[in-house]
């Protein structure tokens, strides 16, 4: 099972649960700041015209499609190999503040040994952090 595609509404509140591999999250509709976790599993985002803020949250999915609008998307690196894909005008970010381990980011590559014993991909991200463990930045 797996290869699902969600995508998520700007009214948040959502739950979304993946079987198996190759499960992704758009979250396109989003315009305001958004931070995907992949740690904590959840979305957090700031969107305009529904309420303010929204949470959503996630289970087994590995590509994480961020806003397309001016917000700008914080993708947080959690555990498994996961792929990033920044969007929009704003600026993209792919932390790794809570990793266990060292990380490894190779902007030149897209690619980023997560600290968490996975490998992630990434495109369209202009900002990274480190873990506060050993960290190395190939550009």
């Amino acid at each position: 099972m797996g290869d699902t595609t969600f995508i998520a509404s700007s009214a948040g509140g959502l739950t979304f649960t993946g079987q198996g591999t190759g499960n992704t999250l758009e979250l396109g509709s989003s315009t305001g700041l958004l931070t995907i976790d992949a740690d904590n599993l959840v979305v957090e985002g700031l969107q305009p015209g529904y309420g303010g803020a929204t949470t959503d949250t996630f289970s087994d999915i590995q590509t994480f499609e961020g806003n397309t609008g001016a917000g700008g998307t914080t993708f947080v690196g959690g555990p498994g190999d996961n792929t990033f894909e920044g969007e929009g005008t704003g600026t993209n970010t792919l932390s790794y503040a809570a990793s266990t381990g060292s990380v490894t980011i190779d902007a030149a590559t897209g690619t980023a040994q997560n600290g968490f014993g996975g490998t992630d991909s990434f495109s369209d991200i202009q900002s990274f952090v480190g873990s506060e463990r050993r960290q190395h930045l190939h550009q």
